[in-house]
């Protein structure tokens, strides 16, 4: 199996768990509850959809990520998708449109699988311009710049592999974990 076959099977399988073990199972009104002071649903999603909206759409595509266009949708009261990727009790008490997260990251697993399906093998090979690419997309804060530090210099294989399968999926672990405090089995 190549990378690129495997890759896209991972990040369906991260797709379809999202809609099964979170969408379907836990009810909306509980996406921003903060079981023992943690991360809510709403946050967990947010955080892991805009690092791979920013890793696949701008890092190793060069387009502008959804997220700049959606932003103000989302109701999250953060100034910046930068905010999403570093602050993880950024959203706090807010009351985000769950509904309208849940859509972006439906809408950011849909970008990637759509250029997974047409990614050749020897793109996973190269190294793109990461820092330059978030600057031109203008989703870059300085405060949160060592994120884009860690992109640089990385091939496209480790930016889809880590940002649309392995750290999805981490987060996926705290969502699962979190099922349980919220009553949910």
């Amino acid at each position: 199996m190549d990378l690129s076959t495997w890759v896209g099977q991972e990040h369906e399988a991260n797709r379809a768990r999202f809609r099964d073990w979170f969408v379907a199972a836990v009810p909306a009104g509980r996406w921003t509850d903060r079981p023992h002071g943690g991360c809510s649903f709403a946050w967990l999603a947010l955080h892991a959809a805009v690092h791979q909206d920013l890793a696949v759409q701008a890092a190793v595509r060069g387009v502008e990520p959804l997220v700049v266009t959606r932003w103000a949708d989302l109701g999250t009261g953060l100034a910046s998708p930068w905010t999403a990727l570093a602050e993880v009790d950024a959203l706090g008490d807010a009351r985000p449109d769950v509904a309208a997260i849940v859509a972006y990251v439906d809408a950011v697993g849909e970008a990637t699988a759509g250029w997974l399906a047409t990614a050749a093998p020897a793109d996973f090979d190269t190294v793109p311009a990461a820092t330059e690419r978030l600057h031109t997309a203008g989703v870059i804060d300085p405060a949160q710049a060592w994120v884009a530090s860690r992109w640089e210099g990385r091939p496209v294989a480790w930016l889809v592999q880590w940002e649309a399968v392995g750290h999805t999926l981490l987060h996926h672990g705290e969502m699962a974990a979190r099922r349980g405090p919220l009553g949910v089995r």
